[in-house]
């Protein structure tokens, strides 16, 4: 009947609208599959131009080694020379000696001071050699860690620094310095010290003036996860303001080295300014007032009672009690809690703290150079 075919009819509409719907769907996985390859190629083509030039700079490399190589043998074939040259001076003297000898007449002294001369050359040939040779090498004048390498690729080290002529092979940055047309005064290679680290931090002068030269300090840093241990070396005599706030910077020595750590890295100091062995304490929080001005809450008969005590040092959780309590009675904090006073081995305040960084962990260092054209690689 007609109705049951006007929903044949829409059913069939449906169906063709789902149909063109899939082929569009079709038309976009299969445009999206295009892109794919296409992405695919290019990051081949992208990975074959970077292995391509990898491999060029590793043969580069490999060619400077060679040239350097070649440069030591260079300097060992002219010291033999020059040794060579010796030996023949000395061997004509004794030759020309000789042959005065048997003619019974002494050498004429135009003879001596032309052979003489020839001898004094030669040795002057030989200390220029065995010079060149030397400076092949360079030598650190004391212990450290390479910091940085301040030497450009065909450039001229000058004795105490860095000449900044340049080849067309090296970086921007070194083209930028030569193009200057300044000599450099750094130190070809510079050292640091690393085992005996020093951390500089600053700290308000209500905690400075609490601080004196040889107090244990300890140093957290967090990216070693570590503490270390280790004491004040310096204060400085003069503080810096900075937001009306007057800071004094101190320099902390480490006890003891650490491998791991390295120069910059930042963390936090603490500072041991005061300690007490064997003193009766409370939590600080059950104690108002400081000195013979000091209060406590304690528990007796089970009513609270407020009674005077002297305090001492304040640490970084607990107050010591001077006078005025005996161990085992029971006190009251200010949140309510009831706490025993005992007796403690050991009571230290680490009041003084500051976190540091910027400069962070430094080190002594040298710097140290030589003369020669820089190249790559070396014996």
């Amino acid at each position: 009947d007609q109705k049951t075919q006007s929903a044949a009819e829409s059913d069939v509409t449906a169906d063709q609208t789902a149909i063109k719907a899939d082929q569009s769907s079709i038309v976009s996985y299969e445009a999206k599959i295009v892109s794919d390859r296409n992405a695919i190629a290019q990051a081949q083509n992208t990975a074959a131009a970077t292995l391509a030039k990898d491999k060029q700079q590793i043969e580069t490399a490999k060619q400077s080694v060679v040239t350097a190589k070649q440069g030591v043998t260079t300097a060992k074939q002219a010291v033999a020379a020059a040794q060579q040259q010796v030996a023949s001076a000395k061997l004509s003297a004794q030759a020309a000696a000789a042959s005065n000898a048997v003619k019974q007449a002494p050498p004429t002294a135009s003879t001596v001071a032309q052979l003489r001369g020839a001898v004094v050359q030669a040795e002057n040939a030989l200390a220029d050699a065995k010079r060149s040779l030397a400076e092949t090498v360079l030598r650190a004048p004391t212990d450290g860690t390479v910091a940085a390498v301040d030497g450009m690729v065909g450039g001229v080290a000058a004795a105490g620094g860095v000449a900044s002529t340049a080849s067309s092979s090296s970086s921007s940055s070194s083209s930028a310095a030569a193009s200057n047309g300044s000599s450099g005064s750094s130190g070809f290679v510079s050292l640091i010290g690393l085992k005996s680290l020093e951390v500089q931090a600053s700290f308000a002068e209500s905690d400075a003036s609490k601080l004196a030269i040889g107090q244990p300090a300890t140093v957290t840093v967090s990216a070693l996860n570590a503490e270390l241990p280790a004491h004040v070396a310096e204060i400085d005599p003069v503080g810096s303001s900075s937001s009306d706030v007057v800071e004094y910077t101190v320099t902390f020595a480490l006890d003891r080295a650490n491998k791991r750590l390295k120069p910059g890295m930042t963390g936090t100091v603490s500072v041991t300014t005061q300690e007490r062995d064997n003193v009766l304490h409370v939590p600080s929080s059950a104690v108002t007032g400081t000195g013979a001005n000091a209060r406590v809450t304690v528990v007796k008969n089970g009513k609270q009672v407020v009674t005077p005590v002297v305090a001492g040092l304040k640490g970084d959780s607990s107050t010591e009690i001077v006078s005025g309590l005996t161990a085992g009675e029971t006190v009251v904090s200010s949140t309510g809690a009831a706490f025993s006073a005992s007796s403690l081995s050991g009571l230290t305040s680490t009041n003084a703290t500051s976190r540091f960084g910027g400069g962070g962990f430094g080190g002594l260092g040298a710097t140290f150079g030589g003369g020669g054209v820089l190249r790559r690689g070396g014996p």
